[in-house]
């Protein structure tokens, strides 16, 4: 099969080009449809986005900054690409989540080139569109953080360890298996030892799992881990050495080993956590998992490179898991593994079934048909209760879920199980259309503080000193281009606002309520889940 493979892969050189590019036309677009109107989202890409900014305006480039102090808990490299594209696009927030974007899109092109040498050019071009048109993949491309760019390396690394395994000749072998620790090193100068870690243990449960372990020979573990992680080191020791020895000990134990084991007074999320990411993460796929996996376990011969792909799912999602501090965007990865395993899936078992119509998915994609139609109907009478100003986004929703089902489950009723698949793939790209149209100014009011700050824009322009009561305002310092004092306590407030100069103080309403008696006499604006307050302005209305 692989000599078939390898053929067909290289006898169409036009047709692969002219489908790479179709599938970089579609999955662009849902990477950089309006990336730039969307405000940044409070509490963590304001984090990133204002630390490039401030180590442009400070010249500090190899100590980040966030607030005009040093933000030492991650590597620096993801910080010199926001330096970059703001060097390059100035700064904005489009300009701020073009590394992710660019990262994203970078993802789904070695994933294609990938799946292409080894499944051919159908599974390269399905696994393309089930990652791009999942949310797991397309959301965090589309915001100003680190993990679609670890993510990105973090492919390439264990790419480059399943090409390197299946190498029979000793110096490509050697060379791939040089890229694998390569992309290690790249990783752990984005986001510390888990961008080592988990490639290696993908890579070491992989060989164990299929009994191949004298290829643990070949990729000299002895030497070659000692090697990355002093290659990982050159910019910890700088801080050790050069900034400050006490804070980048007590940060890279907080950032490492407190993320995994958690850390005094935090309470460890559970279990289930990355369950209701993951199964909404791949929608609209994940209505084809029951069939998938009947596929895979009753009908499908074994393939190595199912089980590479299972391996590496299982482990994110299992470390990941048991860790104490869990996040969504941290198994970003998964979308492009679960879209390379399920294509593989889809491809061998239309390929046995010869052409004919296979009733378990057309099952499947009316069930998820079904769904989508009592969803948009539920949805449409919440809106129209709760948020009547985005029922026509709603709508427009509706439509990009119910009529591309609609789409592929008549086609799959008519034998044309590859085109209705295609027809999937367009329920969330098209989705976006209407979503990120009409939910901007939603998404501007209550999860960013950028419209709060321009109603308010008079009052702010004359404070000498601003204050934030609650930690989640992070967009202040980008907004305003200036130092802000972050997560006060109520008593230090007061007696600033008591103060002689003139002192403005952000705050959320439940805040302000819990603190009405002390905060009222200064209340000089609320909106939006958010107050502002002042001792030099007129007073507002009480949220």
């Amino acid at each position: 099969m692989t000599s078939v493979v390898s053929a067909a892969y290289m006898s169409s050189p036009m047709k692969r080009t002219a489908i790479l590019l179709c599938l970089v036309l579609i999955v662009g677009f849902g990477l950089f449809y309006k990336l730039g109107a969307v405000p940044l989202a409070d509490p963590d890409e304001p984090r990133y986005a204002e630390s490039g900014r401030e180590m442009i305006e400070l010249g500090s480039y190899m100590v980040p900054y966030f607030n005009y102090e040093p933000r030492i808990n991650k590597p620096v490299l993801y910080y010199w690409s926001i330096c970059a594209s703001y060097m390059a696009l100035g700064v904005s927030e489009f300009s701020a989540r073009l590394p992710s974007a660019l990262a994203a899109l970078a993802v789904m092109i070695v994933a294609f080139f990938f799946m292409n040498r080894f499944c051919g050019l159908a599974a390269a071009a399905l696994s393309c569109l089930i990652m791009g048109s999942s949310p797991l993949f397309f959301v965090p491309g589309r915001l100003s953080m680190p993990d679609m760019v670890l993510g990105l390396f973090m492919v390439l690394s264990l790419f480059s360890f399943y090409l390197g395994w299946q190498e029979q000749n000793q110096s490509s072998k050697k060379r791939w298996y040089l890229l694998f620790y390569f992309f290690q090193v790249v990783a752990a100068w984005i986001k510390g030892p888990i961008g080592i870690l988990i490639p290696l243990a993908v890579a070491a449960a992989s060989l164990w799992l299929t009994r191949d372990l004298q290829e643990l020979k070949a990729l000299r573990l002895a030497w070659s881990i000692p090697l990355v992680l002093v290659a990982s080191v050159p910019w910890y020791a700088y801080i050790y050495f050069c900034v400050d020895q006490s804070t980048m000990a007590a940060m890279s134990t907080k950032e490492t080993v407190g993320r995994i084991f958690g850390s005094s007074g935090h309470v460890f999320d559970p279990l289930y956590f990355y369950f209701i990411v993951v199964l909404p993460g791949i929608f609209p796929w994940t209505f084809l998992l029951p069939w998938a996996l009947y596929k895979r376990f009753r009908m499908l011969e074994p393939s190595r490179l199912r089980t590479f792909l299972e391996v590496w799912f299982v482990f994110v999602f299992v470390f990941f898991t048991l860790c104490a501090i869990k996040k969504p965007q941290y198994v970003v990865m998964l979308s492009c593994v679960f879209a390379a395993w399920l294509a593989t899936v889809v491809t061998d078992a239309l390929r046995v079934s010869s052409g004919r119509r296979d009733i378990g998915l057309i099952v499947s994609l009316f069930v998820f048909l079904a769904v989508s139609i009592v969803g948009a109907s539920r949805g449409f009478t919440w809106l129209s209760k709760n948020q009547p100003d985005l029922i026509v986004g709603g709508m427009g929703i509706g439509l990009t879920l119910i009529v591309p089902a609609l789409a592929s489950v008549w086609l799959a009723a008519r034998g044309h199980a590859r085109s209705a698949l295609v027809a999937l793939s367009l329920v969330t790209l098209l989705s976006l259309v209407p979503a990120v149209s009409y939910g901007t100014a939603w998404v501007e009011k209550q999860h960013s503080i950028k419209a709060f700050l321009q109603e308010n824009e008079a009052v702010i322009s004359r404070a000498t000193e601003i204050y934030a009561g609650v930690k989640i305002f992070n967009g202040l310092p980008f907004y305003l281009r200036r130092q802000v004092v972050m997560d006060t306590e109520e008593e230090l407030l007061v007696q600033k606002l008591q103060g002689t100069a003139r002192c403005l103080v952000f705050t959320s309403d439940k805040r302000y309520n819990h603190n009405r008696e002390l905060f009222a006499p200064y209340l000089t604006a609320a909106k939006y889940g958010k107050v502002l307050l002042s001792n030099f302005a007129a007073k507002g209305v009480a949220p």
